[in-house]
């Protein structure tokens, strides 16, 4: 029906002598009543949504087994292995336990490794500076909440500039070790008189 436009009579005679035309032949009348397109089309029409608007692929969660609908582009992220967030930290939830001090080393090693950084970075880029870490950790031990790596490095939860000064007095304390022996070796030492 064109909306907004009246029709004559001819007109709507014309449209329904084809129409009946059409139904006459019975492989049209088995193809109209049994298509799909129609039987959405009044389910549409009644308010009822059938089947989805786009295909939906199907995921097993890694923590509880359940298998989910969602689309293709949220399946193939690289760190989409579960079916909700709470499965996710769920899923981390103890991993830390044994991982903590591997954590707290490789934080160790990358802070004495950028050093010069970490004492002239500006507090507003400190996600670029710390990003190597993260995904390192996140291939090597499968964390990805920077909250739970901060809170192994540091032993309570804390922000990415908090992070950043205790990593910068770690190096401080490793400096001062580190000259503390320079000195106390003999060849460092000058003979007295």
């Amino acid at each position: 029906p064109m909306y907004g436009v009246t029709q004559t009579e001819i007109t709507k005679a014309k449209i329904a002598a084809k129409a009946k035309a059409r139904f006459q032949d019975p492989v049209f009348r088995e193809k109209f009543i049994n298509s799909e397109k129609k039987r959405r089309y009044h389910e549409s029409r009644r308010g009822v949504k059938v089947g989805s608007s786009v295909e939906k692929v199907s995921l097993t969660c890694q923590f509880c087994g359940a298998i989910c609908q969602m689309m293709p582009s949220m399946a193939n992220r690289k760190d989409k292995k579960y079916c909700s967030y709470t499965c996710s930290v769920n899923a981390q939830h103890g991993k830390t336990v044994t991982t903590d001090l591997e954590i707290r080393q490789a934080a160790l090693d990358f802070a004495l490794q950028h050093e010069d950084e970490l004492f002239t970075v500006r507090l507003n880029r400190l996600k670029p500076l710390f990003q190597p870490l993260y995904d390192s950790i996140a291939e090597k031990h499968g964390i990805v909440d920077i909250r739970t790596i901060c809170q192994a490095v540091t032993g309570k939860p804390c922000s990415r500039k908090e992070l950043l000064f205790y990593l910068r007095a770690s190096v401080e304390n490793v400096r001062g070790a580190i000259a503390n022996q320079e000195a106390i070796e003999p060849e460092d030492k000058k003979p007295l008189g």
